[in-house]
């Protein structure tokens, strides 16, 4: 069953996308936040910080839910 699971290296680079996306969109939102001349722009910029922690800790669940068995999961 395992060998049937398995990744191709295409299949992780794709799954990694979001991952690299969530990172980015986090950065971004962060530079911006320490950027920031006023508080307005300080939460907007805090907001985007917050989407893309989002973005990462989603597709970590979905991608370990893909990758384990159903027995694993409960």
């Amino acid at each position: 069953v395992a060998a049937q699971r398995a990744k191709t290296g295409g299949q992780l680079r794709a799954e990694a996308k979001p991952f690299a996306l969530g990172g980015l969109v986090g950065v971004l939102g962060n530079l911006w936040s320490g950027y920031s001349g006023t508080f307005i722009e300080f939460l907007l910029a805090r907001f985007i910080a917050g989407l893309g922690g989002g973005i990462v800790l989603t597709v970590g669940v979905v991608a370990l839910a893909d990758i384990s068995t159903p027995e694993r999961r409960g």
